[in-house]
């Protein structure tokens, strides 16, 4: 049937590393296979699909631990691996507060240091008005991650480990007449996919939300390393 002839590629294989939105477009296609939504579905989501495919993030997914897999190396060349460590250490103090708050691992043989913080994350979130259209908005969340930062002579490597958003949720009450407290709670951002798996309305605030997280992430690597390379300024006084 036409309506099944969409943008839909073949299933990718889920051996190694993979880019996410070919899991995507593996969910759909297996999605059609299962009979998963009507015609009119699938061909909204065809629809919605062609459009936010374009914007839609390249994002490094291990497929064996199912998770992602971000990393970065910075380089400072003429810095040793002792002052690159201290000022790795100072870095994370002036962006996540207290260093004894903040550090949960330091060793300075292997160059490891391992930091949990978090950072405000700002996008367009997908809404529907009283009329059940769906408009954007903006929204912000709160990205709690573990960042590792492993230092040598001449440069380092930042990877990001257990990220995960803060929601809240205010009090409201029900259509039973009954309040429902406040939540508040933190999920892995891998809940958040397959994005397709939600209704399509939704997809572009979802893919908002984790294209501006990858900008937050992309710039802490050389942020670090304008910091450390930095580091003869210190004594210009």
């Amino acid at each position: 049937m036409k309506y099944l002839i969409l943008v839909f590629l073949c299933v990718v294989g889920l051996n190694g590393s993979a880019q996410t939105v070919d899991l995507e477009e593996a969910f759909l296609n297996a999605a059609i296979k299962d009979g998963k939504w009507t015609a009119e579905g699938m061909q909204e989501r065809g629809r919605v699909w062609r459009i936010i495919k374009k914007d839609y993030p390249v994002l490094p997914y291990d497929t064996a631990s199912k998770r992602f897999k971000f990393r970065y190396i910075t380089e400072f060349h003429g810095v040793s691996k002792a002052q690159a460590f201290r000022r790795a250490k100072e870095w994370a103090s002036l962006n996540f507060g207290s260093l004894d708050a903040v550090t949960d691992y330091e060793d300075f043989e292997s160059g490891k240091l391992i930091f949990e913080g978090w950072c405000r994350v700002l996008y367009s979130a997908s809404v529907e008005n009283m009329w059940g259209f769906s408009k954007s908005i903006p929204d912000e969340r709160r990205l709690y991650f573990s960042m590792v930062i492993t230092v040598m002579d001449n440069k380092a490597k930042v990877e990001f480990e257990n990220l995960e958003y803060f929601v809240r949720i205010p009090g409201y009450i029900s259509s039973l007449n009954v309040y429902v407290p406040t939540q508040e709670f933190r999920y892995p951002i891998i809940y958040g996919f397959p994005l397709v798996n939600d209704s399509p309305e939704k997809w572009a605030g979802a893919v908002s939300l984790i294209n501006n997280t990858v900008k937050v992430l992309n710039g802490f690597a050389p942020d670090l390393g304008k910091h450390v390379r930095s580091l003869s300024d210190d004594y210009k006084f």
